[in-house]
């Protein structure tokens, strides 16, 4: 691996961040848009923005968490296969020495 590649680890924190700012964000919006009640100038024009901004903030929350969930399964599967390696070599049987 290189060393200026991030690790499995800072790629889940940055996406964990990135996630959560968008689910904050999507929040904010769904207050907005319950806010919204009483009709006024642009209001279905700001309703509507609303609305698209607030889907694309769950689908980028939503994909950032397969992301994640992906990444976290990939490192388990990496810590499974050493463990197992380490293991299998371990009990490795070898033979009695003989004179």
């Amino acid at each position: 691996m290189n060393d200026n590649e991030p690790t499995i680890e800072q790629r889940i924190k940055v996406l964990e961040a990135a996630a959560q700012k968008a689910r904050l964000e999507a929040i904010d919006v769904a207050g907005k848009l319950l806010a919204r009640t009483l009709p006024y100038p642009n209001y279905e024009d700001d309703f509507v923005a609303l609305e698209a901004r607030y889907a694309a903030l769950t689908k980028k929350a939503n994909e950032a968490q397969t992301v994640i969930d992906r990444l976290l399964a990939e490192a388990l599967d990496r810590k499974r296969v050493d463990a197992s390696s380490a293991t299998r070599a371990s009990l490795k049987i070898v033979p009695p020495h003989r004179d």
